[in-house]
């Protein structure tokens, strides 16, 4: 599985950015992407796993963690992680 800023890496062009910005841009997308799927796994869970979820990850402020139990509770996660990476690339694209 691809992680996600390879995924991102491999869907943006970068080459006209130094090392530094293009890893703060990275990492910017990949925020970004996290919270758009967060949002419709959220949407996909009924109200008794949406409970479970906040009184599993609490005040988390731990990406990784709340990434984790995602991915381990709704199966399609990562197939919508990637399409909100395809979404901000034709965002991208429309602005140029």
């Amino acid at each position: 599985m691809q992680t996600l800023k390879d995924l991102i890496s491999s869907s943006f062009i970068f080459s006209d950015l130094q090392d530094e910005e293009r890893n703060k841009m990275i990492n910017e997308l990949a925020d970004i992407a996290v919270q758009r799927t967060v949002i419709r796994a959220l949407e996909k869970m009924s109200d008794a796993e949406v409970t479970e979820f906040e009184n599993t990850i609490g005040d988390s402020t731990d990406p990784a963690k709340v990434f984790n139990y995602l991915e381990s509770q709704v199966p399609s996660f990562y197939d919508m992680l990637k399409e909100e990476v395809m979404r901000l690339q034709a965002l991208a694209a429309q602005e140029q």
